[in-house]
């Protein structure tokens, strides 16, 4: 009895000295969710974007979930300087290539246009040392909005 006391009274000091804050608080907060029912935490990729410009260290995660829910991760991240490190892993897709690869890109950039009065903001990697994931001809996109 008295050795359960003591496990239990140590278990609740531990719990109780534990960070109470969620530990994927900061990860939720610094990713973007892309799904059927649509883009969430889309200003994170503005402030990625500001804190290039600032060469402030900054990294952004974007996770499309595919209609079968399996997650299809980029991640992008900014050290200063002139390059950004990209990563693309969609071998959580059972359907998919199973294919993960990075590489790092000179620019991020936004490609605007308008469509059937829908206004898409098309966010893209440019001067990359080499083309992965969803890409056309020398360009990686990363995000598309649709406002």
């Amino acid at each position: 009895m008295r050795k359960t006391t003591v496990f239990i009274f140590i278990s609740l000091l531990l719990m109780s000295c534990s960070s109470s804050k969620d530990p994927y608080h900061e990860l939720r907060k610094s990713t973007i969710l892309v799904d059927a029912l649509g883009t969430k935490n889309t200003k994170r990729i503005d402030q990625f974007m500001t804190a290039m410009s600032q060469q402030k260290s900054d990294e952004i995660g974007i996770v499309h979930y595919t209609v079968e829910g399996a997650p299809i991760v980029q991640e992008l991240a900014f050290e200063g300087g002139d390059y950004i490190r990209y990563s693309y892993d969609n071998s959580r897709d059972k359907y998919g290539a199973d294919y993960s690869a990075s590489t790092t890109c000179r620019s991020l950039e936004i490609r605007q246009s308008v469509e059937e009065d829908i206004h898409i903001s098309n966010y893209v990697l440019t001067g990359c040392d080499e083309i992965i994931g969803a890409s056309v001809g020398d360009v990686i996109y990363v995000l598309t909005l649709r406002n």
